[in-house]
């Protein structure tokens, strides 16, 4: 079995699919093989007669990229966890405003309607009585009582 046929294997398993591959050359070969190694799955290559401290600094490159994305894996799980608390927090928090501020319109919403109820009784009933400064103040109150209405819905 040659190198290509190894990587194939390699490859074919889910375990190792994503195993780094440095192929071992012939110089002579090198470019009929560089290209199918290359369409298999290889990362690198090594040429014969191989030079130890080469492969090793080779492997230890590929070494050190897995680690690193296995603490990226790590870091963007321990993100997802706490995006994840966060949101769950930030639900709750607006939960509670919804509820905070549908009280607190109910509670304000009933004097207002009675504020803007009695003025209008005032300029209905008394109103041709009272001077045009009394009016305007009164038509101004209305006018304010229903803005804040409006607010609250």
């Amino acid at each position: 079995m040659d190198g290509c046929e190894t990587a194939q294997l390699i490859r074919q398993r889910p375990r190792s699919e994503m195993t780094r591959i440095i192929f071992v050359a012939a110089l002579d070969q090198a470019v009929t093989d560089m290209g199918r190694g290359y369409d298999l799955g290889a990362v690198d290559f090594v040429f014969a007669p191989v030079v130890p401290a080469i492969l090793r600094a080779k492997v230890l490159v590929f070494v050190e990229l897995y680690r690193a994305q296995q603490e990226l894996r790590r870091y963007r799980s321990q993100l997802e966890v706490l995006v994840q608390e966060r949101t769950t927090a930030l639900t709750a928090i607006n939960r509670e405003l919804e509820a905070f501020s549908y009280s607190v319109s109910n509670d304000l919403r009933a004097p207002l309607l009675a504020f803007d109820g009695l003025s209008k009784a005032l300029v209905d009933e008394y109103g041709d009585r009272l001077d045009k400064k009394a009016r305007d103040y009164l038509h101004r109150m209305r006018r304010a009582s229903q803005r804040m209405t409006s607010l609250l819905d």
